[in-house]
């Protein structure tokens, strides 16, 4: 079974160290090419072991936007790109038993200090987030009941509506937001959603917490699972308990209407922030006119809540 991994990193002193340490990973790859964004100007080159080093070095020497890629023998990608602040690792990969590559993909996101991650069957990846109708035909790919809307771009055209679908990704500011089978969260992302939202009392999901204070989430057991009814419901009660969506907006400083899911400030002079999310009854992270309650947290610099309030509206 092909699978996608991400995980993303912090772009620090520490970054080529973890790429080398990603792909040292035993993965039973065979590279045969690679290519660098500077250094080959994206064309593939004849990958080498001394050659590859030497580039890594130049590369890391840029600033700006840039992506290293190694080919293996049978088609599969391992990549590194750089954007903004952070750097994701991410690779293709046949895997025969997901749960063994996602233990090894644990220890080095923990081991490295990771900011998100994720772990996911590549095909269902691809479809939550295709929403042009033509390759849905060309695939012979089922349409029913999938939400389409108007094309905003193209006039008279239609497509499928991404944000109708539990495991559409938000990619923001370089990094991951989404849903699905398997995830790693890092210090760094508890600065915007509070640790208490990943065990609330009515979580359905598997929380695991790591050596280094990051915690794993598994929404079902088996992989492949994901499109069964219980594993979708599951996958849409993660998104809304915490507030996936509503996170990857105010990072996109896309909250114009002035009727927000989430309020997020700085406190403690830039190094804390003050969160307030809006549920429902059904504790679903909803837009501000539709909430039944407020939470309020105090979040330090290292992500612990300091302080919690819960009212009524």
């Amino acid at each position: 079974m092909e699978t996608l991994i991400e995980v993303y990193f912090k772009d620090n002193h520490k970054t080529k160290e973890v790429m080398l340490d990603w792909f040292n990973q035993p993965f039973d790859l065979e590279y045969v090419d690679m290519s660098f964004t500077y250094c080959t100007r994206d064309r593939s080159v004849k990958y080498n072991r001394e050659r590859f080093i030497k580039y890594l070095d130049e590369e890391l020497s840029y600033n700006g936007t840039s992506s290293i890629t190694l080919t293996s023998k049978d088609g599969m990608i391992n990549s590194v790109r750089r954007e903004r602040d952070y750097f994701d690792c991410n690779i293709n990969l046949k895997v025969s038993e997901p749960n063994e590559v996602a233990n090894r993909i644990a220890e080095f996101f923990d081991q490295h200090d990771g900011v998100i991650g994720f772990m996911c069957a590549s095909n269902d990846y691809i479809w939550q987030n295709e929403r042009d109708l033509d390759t849905y035909n060309w695939q012979g790919r089922p349409t029913e009941g999938l939400i389409i809307i108007d094309n905003p771009l193209f006039k008279g055209e239609k497509m499928v509506s991404l944000e109708s679908l539990p495991g559409y990704a938000h990619y923001v500011n370089g990094l991951w937001l989404g849903s699905c089978w398997k995830m790693w969260f890092g210090e760094e992302m508890f600065k915007f959603i509070p640790k208490t939202r990943f065990n609330s009392v009515d979580a359905k999901w598997a929380l695991k917490t790591l050596s280094n204070h990051a915690i794993e989430i598994t929404l079902h057991e088996n992989m492949m699972d994901f499109d069964k009814p219980d594993n979708r419901k599951r996958q849409w009660e993660f998104r809304k308990q915490v507030g996936v969506d509503a996170v990857a907006e105010w990072l996109e400083d896309m909250k114009s209407t002035g009727d927000p899911a989430v309020e997020i400030r700085t406190i403690q002079g830039g190094e804390g922030r003050a969160i307030t999310n809006y549920y429902n009854d059904e504790k679903q992270n909803v837009p501000k006119s539709q909430a039944t309650t407020a939470v309020y947290y105090e979040i330090n610099s290292a992500g612990d809540v300091t302080k919690e309030e819960i009212k009524k509206i």
